[in-house]
C-alpha cells in the first residue's frame, strides 16, 4: 500500500455522519475495511466519513504486514493523537535498539470483494454510488494496537473481513484460536481508500468492473461514473 506518510496526516476516523436511507443500516460509525463513504482533506489532514457498509455472505481475506516506526511513520502517528488530545501510547527515538511497530492492513482479495458488492443484497448501494463518485470504499488501514492484541496480530496465520449482527468486523486466526476484533480498540493514524471503475452487465446494468486505488486510472472499457454509461447506453439507441 502506498500511504502519504510524508504529508502529516490526522486521521479522525470517528465519523458523525448519519447512515443513508437505503443502505445497510450502520451499528457503528467507526469505520471497518469495506466500510463506503467520502473523504475530506485538509491541509494537513484528512477524515473518513463513513456512510454505509455492504452486505458480504463470504468472509473476504485482508493482507496484514508489520512494520518498525521510522521518523515519517511516528510523525503521522504523533499527529493523530494530537488531534485526540493524548500523547503517544508508544515512544519512539532514533537511538531505541528495538524500534516500536505499527500494522498495514488491506484487503487481499478483491475479485471476490467486487463480486459481492455486485449481488443482488447490495443492490441499493449499488445504486447509491452509481449517483456519487466521489464515495469511495475503506480498502487499507494503519494502526496501533497493544497488549495481548498486538501479540495476537504478530501471529496471526490468516486474517478475513467478515459479517456479524449486521456490521463488518476482522476474524483473526492463529494457533491459538479465533479473536474478532474491534475496530474501536485499533489506533488507526492513516488510512487508504478505493474507487469504482463500472461497465454494463449482461442485463445491461451497471456494475462495478474493478476496484481502483488513488490516482489510478480506469481500465479501457470501463467508466469512473456510471452516469456515463447511461450516456453511451442512450447514445446506442439512436
Amino acid at each position: 500500500m502506498k500511504y502519504a506518510f510524508g504529508l502529516l496526516l490526522s486521521v479522525l476516523l470517528l465519523a458523525a455522519c448519519t447512515p443513508l436511507k437505503n443502505l445497510q443500516t450502520v451499528a457503528t460509525r467507526i469505520p471497518c475495511i469495506g466500510s463506503v463513504g467520502a473523504i475530506k482533506n485538509g491541509v494537513f489532514s484528512k477524515e473518513f466519513q463513513k456512510v454505509g457498509e455492504p452486505q458480504i455472505s463470504e468472509s473476504i481475506a485482508v493482507a496484514l504486514q508489520s512494520h518498525a516506526f521510522t521518523n515519517v511513520t511516528y510523525r503521522a502517528y504523533q499527529k493523530y493523537r494530537e488531534n485526540l488530545g493524548k500523547p503517544p501510547s508508544v515512544a519512539y527515538h532514533d537511538s531505541l535498539e528495538v524500534a516500536p511497530r505499527f500494522f498495514q492492513l488491506e484487503v487481499a482479495d478483491r475479485v471476490r470483494l467486487k463480486s459481492l458488492l455486485n449481488a443482488k443484497s447490495n443492490t441499493s448501494l449499488l445504486h447509491y454510488l452509481e449517483e456519487d463518485s466521489n464515495i469511495q470504499m475503506l480498502t487499507g488501514i494503519s494502526f496501533v494496537t497493544m497488549g495481548p492484541q498486538h501479540q495476537s496480530l504478530e501471529e496471526a496465520q490468516h486474517i478475513s473481513l467478515t459479517q456479524k449482527e449486521g456490521h463488518l468486523i476482522l476474524q483473526v486466526e492463529n494457533s491459538i484460536g479465533n479473536l474478532e476484533i474491534d475496530m474501536k480498540s485499533l489506533e488507526v493514524f492513516d488510512f487508504e481508500t478505493s474507487g469504482f471503475c463500472w461497465q454494463t452487465n449482461q442485463r445491461n446494468q451497471p456494475a462495478i468492473a474493478v476496484l481502483i486505488g488513488t490516482g489510478e486510472s480506469c481500465p479501457r472499457g470501463t467508466e469512473k461514473s456510471a452516469n456515463k454509461l447511461d450516456e453511451t447506453r442512450q447514445y446506442l439507441k439512436l
